[in-house]
């Protein structure tokens, strides 16, 4: 609706409707600038445009399968284009460096001679 509000003869109704867009796509931006600032404004883009197209698409009676599995490509290239953090070492990880470093159990290893 917002999409269809910006283009509506009503100046308030599209005033109105381009605060929300507005809003939106800063709520994006902000969202994604969190972990990757050097990405907020391609993403966001990437995902505004997206929905319009997917709007216009609805619009134009593209069934919801095809609409649904053009969303999960666009979120497949966002998660491409962005570096996932790196993920925290498994358990048995964390041990052998923990080992590793002579500390077990919050204590320090002795050598045994």
């Amino acid at each position: 609706m917002v999409l269809e509000g910006l283009g509506c003869d009503d100046p308030d109704a599209r005033c109105a409707a381009a605060a929300h867009h507005q809003a939106a796509e800063g709520a994006i931006r902000r969202f994604v600038a969190q972990r990757h600032p050097e990405q907020a404004e391609r993403v966001t883009d990437l995902v505004a445009t997206t929905l319009a197209g997917l709007s216009a698409m609805a619009r134009q009676g593209v069934s919801a399968e095809r609409l649904v599995a053009v969303a999960e490509l666009a979120g497949e290239a966002i998660a491409q284009a962005l570096p996932s953090p790196s993920p925290s070492p498994a358990p048995k990880a964390k041990a052998k460096a923990k080992a590793a470093s002579g500390k077990t159990a919050g204590r320090k290893a002795t050598a045994r001679v």
